[in-house]
Protein backbone atom coordinates (compact mmCIF):
# COMPACT_ATOMS: atom_id res chain seq x y z
CA UNK A 1 0.00 0.00 0.00
CA UNK A 2 1.53 3.41 -1.14
CA UNK A 3 1.27 5.89 1.36
CA UNK A 4 -0.55 9.29 0.15
CA UNK A 5 -1.26 12.73 0.62
CA UNK A 6 -4.18 15.12 -0.20
CA UNK A 7 -3.02 17.81 -2.05
CA UNK A 8 -5.05 21.61 -2.12
CA UNK A 9 -7.61 20.84 -3.97
CA UNK A 10 -9.00 17.48 -2.42
CA UNK A 11 -7.36 15.02 -4.48
CA UNK A 12 -4.98 11.98 -3.09
CA UNK A 13 -1.95 12.36 -4.78
CA UNK A 14 0.80 9.28 -3.98
CA UNK A 15 4.42 9.14 -3.28
CA UNK A 16 6.34 7.61 -5.07
CA UNK A 17 9.33 5.38 -3.66
CA UNK A 18 11.68 7.41 -5.49
CA UNK A 19 10.30 10.86 -3.78
CA UNK A 20 10.68 8.86 -0.73
CA UNK A 21 14.62 7.90 -1.05
CA UNK A 22 15.17 10.68 -2.29
CA UNK A 23 13.52 12.71 0.68
CA UNK A 24 15.33 10.56 3.01
CA UNK A 25 18.40 11.23 1.62
CA UNK A 26 18.26 14.88 2.05
CA UNK A 27 17.28 14.72 5.55
CA UNK A 28 20.49 12.09 5.99
CA UNK A 29 22.70 14.89 4.38
CA UNK A 30 21.52 17.93 6.27
CA UNK A 31 21.86 15.68 9.79
CA UNK A 32 25.52 14.94 9.05
CA UNK A 33 25.94 18.57 8.02
CA UNK A 34 25.06 19.45 11.31
CA UNK A 35 26.52 17.12 13.37
CA UNK A 36 29.71 18.17 11.88
CA UNK A 37 29.29 21.79 12.93
CA UNK A 38 28.21 20.69 16.14
CA UNK A 39 31.14 18.40 16.98
CA UNK A 40 33.49 22.12 15.91
CA UNK A 41 31.32 24.08 18.10
CA UNK A 42 31.61 21.64 20.88
CA UNK A 43 35.51 21.69 20.67
CA UNK A 44 35.98 25.31 20.14
CA UNK A 45 34.12 25.98 23.63
CA UNK A 46 36.30 23.52 25.59
CA UNK A 47 39.09 25.35 24.17
CA UNK A 48 38.00 28.47 25.44
CA UNK A 49 36.72 27.00 28.77
CA UNK A 50 40.44 25.74 28.95
CA UNK A 51 41.86 29.06 28.06
CA UNK A 52 39.69 30.97 30.86
CA UNK A 53 40.86 28.07 33.31
CA UNK A 54 44.87 28.71 32.24
CA UNK A 55 44.27 32.25 32.65
CA UNK A 56 42.38 31.70 36.30
CA UNK A 57 45.32 29.45 37.24
CA UNK A 58 48.02 31.82 36.69
CA UNK A 59 46.54 35.01 38.10
CA UNK A 60 46.10 32.75 41.07
CA UNK A 61 50.45 31.81 40.72
CA UNK A 62 50.53 35.64 40.18
CA UNK A 63 48.74 36.19 43.15
CA UNK A 64 50.21 33.97 45.14
CA UNK A 65 53.97 35.14 44.26
CA UNK A 66 52.95 38.72 44.96
CA UNK A 67 51.80 37.95 48.66
CA UNK A 68 54.92 35.24 49.36
CA UNK A 69 58.28 34.55 47.40
CA UNK A 70 57.45 33.04 43.78
CA UNK A 71 56.52 29.30 44.25
CA UNK A 72 59.43 27.31 44.77
CA UNK A 73 58.29 23.42 43.28
CA UNK A 74 60.12 22.54 39.96
CA UNK A 75 58.59 20.75 36.76
CA UNK A 76 58.82 17.57 36.58
CA UNK A 77 57.72 14.58 34.28
CA UNK A 78 54.89 13.20 36.24
CA UNK A 79 51.92 14.93 37.71
CA UNK A 80 53.34 15.69 41.19
CA UNK A 81 54.23 18.75 40.81
CA UNK A 82 51.15 20.33 39.17
CA UNK A 83 49.20 18.94 42.21
CA UNK A 84 52.01 20.50 44.94
CA UNK A 85 51.33 23.67 43.25
CA UNK A 86 47.32 23.12 42.96
CA UNK A 87 47.42 22.15 46.73
CA UNK A 88 49.35 24.82 47.73
CA UNK A 89 47.14 27.66 46.15
CA UNK A 90 44.23 26.17 47.29
CA UNK A 91 45.33 26.34 50.79
CA UNK A 92 43.87 29.02 53.06
CA UNK A 93 46.32 31.19 55.33
CA UNK A 94 44.07 32.86 57.57
CA UNK A 95 47.42 35.59 57.78
CA UNK A 96 47.17 36.75 54.34
CA UNK A 97 44.34 38.37 52.76
CA UNK A 98 43.18 36.76 49.21
CA UNK A 99 43.44 33.35 50.36
CA UNK A 100 43.04 30.62 48.62
CA UNK A 101 44.13 32.09 45.57
CA UNK A 102 42.64 29.32 43.46
CA UNK A 103 39.10 27.69 44.52
CA UNK A 104 39.41 24.48 46.71
CA UNK A 105 36.27 23.35 44.59
CA UNK A 106 38.11 23.19 41.42
CA UNK A 107 39.14 19.45 41.24
CA UNK A 108 41.89 18.29 39.08
CA UNK A 109 43.07 14.43 38.10
CA UNK A 110 45.58 13.47 36.59
CA UNK A 111 45.66 12.69 32.28
CA UNK A 112 47.39 11.61 29.63
CA UNK A 113 44.75 11.31 27.60
CA UNK A 114 44.89 13.45 23.98
CA UNK A 115 40.90 13.54 23.64
CA UNK A 116 41.13 16.08 26.83
CA UNK A 117 42.75 19.58 27.44
CA UNK A 118 45.77 18.97 30.33
CA UNK A 119 47.27 21.35 32.21
CA UNK A 120 50.96 21.32 33.33
CA UNK A 121 53.53 23.38 35.58
CA UNK A 122 56.67 24.86 33.74
CA UNK A 123 58.33 25.53 36.87
CA UNK A 124 56.65 29.29 36.71
CA UNK A 125 53.57 29.37 34.99
CA UNK A 126 51.04 26.92 34.03
CA UNK A 127 50.59 25.64 30.54
CA UNK A 128 48.04 24.21 28.26
CA UNK A 129 48.22 20.89 26.45
CA UNK A 130 45.49 21.41 23.71
CA UNK A 131 43.28 17.86 22.60
CA UNK A 132 45.71 16.03 19.99
CA UNK A 133 48.94 17.00 21.88
CA UNK A 134 50.80 14.88 23.87
CA UNK A 135 51.94 15.07 27.36
CA UNK A 136 50.81 14.78 30.94
CA UNK A 137 49.33 17.27 33.34
CA UNK A 138 46.22 17.57 35.04
CA UNK A 139 42.31 18.30 34.06
CA UNK A 140 39.38 19.40 35.11
CA UNK A 141 37.09 16.52 36.42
Amino acid sequence: MRPSVINATGGKHALSLVEVVISIAIIGILASIAILSLSYVVDASKQSVGRDTLEYMNRAVLHYSQAHAQIGIAADLGTEDEFGVIALLQSRDTKLPGSPYLSPEMQFQSSSSTEEIRFYWNGKFFRMYLKGTAGTGVSLD
